[in-house]
């Protein structure tokens, strides 16, 4: 419900709140983090989805593409391979943590 709440709040406050003063830049880094995990939720949930249908469907040429496509992913976000699968486990435990103290 936390959870909820911090995002109703994020999407009402006017942005002039938020640049007046120190108190502001620390909801500004928090909302930044949630949105910083929100994006790594998202993208790690399609990496899995595309490995769960690579797995039922047995697609010639599947496994090379995800291995390729999650690969340039992390390129383009400057981490290796290893390290963004490591974050996507991380976001995925802090995902699921939230959402289970949040109901």
């Amino acid at each position: 419900m936390k959870f909820l709440l911090s995002i109703a709040l994020f999407l009402i406050l006017p942005a002039d709140i938020l640049a007046d003063d120190k108190e502001a830049e620390v909801d500004s880094s928090y909302f930044y983090d949630m949105l910083v995990q929100a994006k790594y939720t998202g993208m790690c949930g399609a990496f899995r989805q595309m490995g769960l249908f690579q797995e039922s469907t047995k697609m010639p040429g599947g496994d090379e593409f995800i291995t390729r496509f999650v690969s340039t992913e992390a390129t383009r976000m400057n981490v290796s391979f290893e390290q963004l699968l490591s974050r996507c486990s991380m976001t995925a435990k802090a995902y699921n943590a939230a959402m289970n103290t949040e109901r």
